[in-house]
């Protein structure tokens, strides 16, 4: 998600479909009160999952502050 690839994509690279990965996804985004992808990624971040040099788009999403 954080390199913004789409679910078929995902899917591909870890070995199950389109449909798992959404499922997954939105399965991760419920437990977690998030209700957009990148919201999740800012989430990766502030674990440190991803480096703070990760270059995404999704640390400026519109209408919110980082």
């Amino acid at each position: 998600m954080a390199d913004g690839l789409t679910d078929s994509q995902i899917g591909r690279a870890i070995g199950r479909t389109a449909r798992a990965v959404a499922a997954c996804a939105q399965h991760f985004l419920q437990r977690h009160q998030l209700k957009t992808r990148p919201q999740a990624v800012r989430l990766f971040h502030a674990a440190r999952l991803l480096d703070d040099t990760h270059p995404c788009p999704c640390l400026s999403e519109p209408g919110t502050t980082s």
